[in-house]
């Protein structure tokens, strides 16, 4: 199974060739159209300061602060596909025409739309105003992170990222959504700096929080890719598939418990998950 099938069967829309990239266009690429809401913390919620309790590069951990469950939101309002053709000129022309304020919001607004065209620089020098402005604007900084792990500056990132850390570790409760970006930031820092295992913990709970997270599937079988590790990564990927259409009531035949006593002489099991997969079994 090729890495570009994966991207066809997961339904990600507007993602380049490479699964490597695939997690950086859809979360840190696109123009973001976030909507957040406070969210009051679930049962047992993860800190930021546990997240990073085995201290990533760069940062110090927080305490303290309670974060929102990633399944609290949907993920996919978040952000926009990358501009088609008619789009981009509009962005181009409405950047050209922008006058620059003392909005720190105004700016995040303005960075959005140049890393939408692809002016990675650009846009972090308007987000790096920002937070000069407004050094308590956690948009910002997250929006910073996403810069850099775009360009795989993995110092950087882990700079920003601390500095994000500190802000949620003194708050009483945290916007899901800047959480979810957070750790799928967090996720990409520990891979880019060979930290493979920590970051799929990551994406692991991620999952286990939102099994509607498709991002954090792709990240996760990319990781295996690159440690050779395909028949796994390609479970990753059939997870992400059945995702929803399993039914718990029958989660047993999976793992051939039957729902009915053994018969008595010969047995012959055989387990198909598809009218496919059946056919080619009995012919």
């Amino acid at each position: 199974m090729t890495r570009d099938l994966f991207h066809r069967i997961l339904g990600i829309p507007g993602i380049p060739g490479i699964l490597a990239t695939t997690c950086v266009c859809v979360l840190q690429g696109c123009v973001s159209t976030r909507n957040e809401t406070e969210v009051s913390p679930g049962p047992a919620p993860e800190t930021p300061a546990a997240v990073m309790s085995n201290g990533a590069p760069g940062m110090t951990p927080g305490s303290g602060s309670q974060a929102a469950a990633s399944g609290s939101i949907d993920w996919q309002s978040l952000f926009k596909k990358p501009p088609l053709p008619g789009e981009r000129q509009e962005l181009e022309k409405r950047v050209e025409r922008w006058v620059d304020t003392n909005s720190a919001a105004e700016l995040i607004a303005k960075a959005r739309s140049q890393l939408a065209l692809g002016r990675i620089r650009d846009g972090e020098t308007s987000l790096r105003e920002a937070v000069r402005l407004q050094p308590s604007n956690i948009d910002a900084w997250i929006e910073l992170a996403a810069v850099y792990a775009r360009s795989r500056e993995s110092g950087k990132l882990f700079e920003v990222l601390g500095e994000v850390n500190d802000m949620v570790s003194g708050m009483s409760e945290t916007s899901a959504a800047i959480m979810l970006r957070y750790r799928f930031l967090l996720a990409q820092g520990y891979f880019m700096t060979g930290r493979a295992d920590e970051g799929r913990n990551i994406l692991s709970d991620m999952i286990a929080r939102n099994s509607d997270f498709t991002p954090a599937y792709i990240a996760l079988a990319d990781s295996f890719f690159r440690d050779g590790k395909d028949t796994v990564a390609e479970f990753v990927v059939k997870r992400a598939m059945d995702r929803g259409k399993e039914d718990p009531a029958r989660a047993g035949e999976r793992r051939g418990i039957a729902g009915r006593a053994r018969p008595s002489g010969p047995l012959i099991w055989m387990h198909a998950a598809s009218v496919g997969e059946a056919t080619s079994a009995l012919a």
